[in-house]
């Protein structure tokens, strides 16, 4: 039998059993900042979100899935801060693709945000939410600071469940 510490991503998420109900309750999601996104990022910040390595994969895995469509008028690119309104601007079946970069570990409304995006979603669309260990810590969701990489890409999965 193959060790668990073995187990890959792609593992976790071939067989995953997720919970049959929302397991979650808005406790879960409060942070050790509460202060409103828009103000807290009003300032410089003396550090990154993701390290540079972190940085050239997710641009080269973007690079790839958009590589067809470079451009700009074929992009249709929109900023959000979820936190504040987790609904989005659009009508119903409008994208092909929806991405999230490097925030889900700071989402407090995490399902109304994952409806939004399905319901923004073409059929057969692609939601894609960039997962990485968080470099701010007082911004992030404190139940996923002391999960290793597998059970933090299991819990994000599950917001989708």
């Amino acid at each position: 039998m193959r060790s668990a510490r073995w187990l890959g991503v792609k593992d976790v998420l071939a067989a995953p059993r997720w919970p049959a109900e929302w397991p979650y309750s808005s406790v879960d999601f409060s942070r050790q900042d509460e202060t409103n996104d828009s103000d807290f990022y009003s300032f410089p910040r003396f550090c990154y979100h993701i390290d540079e390595r972190a940085v050239g994969a997710l641009t080269a895995y973007y690079d790839k899935v958009f590589g067809e469509w470079q451009e700009p008028a074929v992009l249709d690119l929109h900023e959000r801060g979820f936190n504040e309104n987790p609904s989005l601007p659009f009508g119903d079946a409008e994208f092909d693709i929806v991405t999230n970069a490097v925030s889900v570990d700071y989402l407090t409304r995490p399902l109304e945000v994952c409806r939004e995006v399905e319901r923004v979603l073409k059929p057969g669309g692609a939601a894609l939410f960039a997962l990485f260990e968080p470099l701010l810590p007082e911004q992030g969701d404190p139940d996923l600071a002391p999960t290793n990489d597998l059970e933090h890409v299991f819990i994000a999965g599950s917001f989708f469940h």
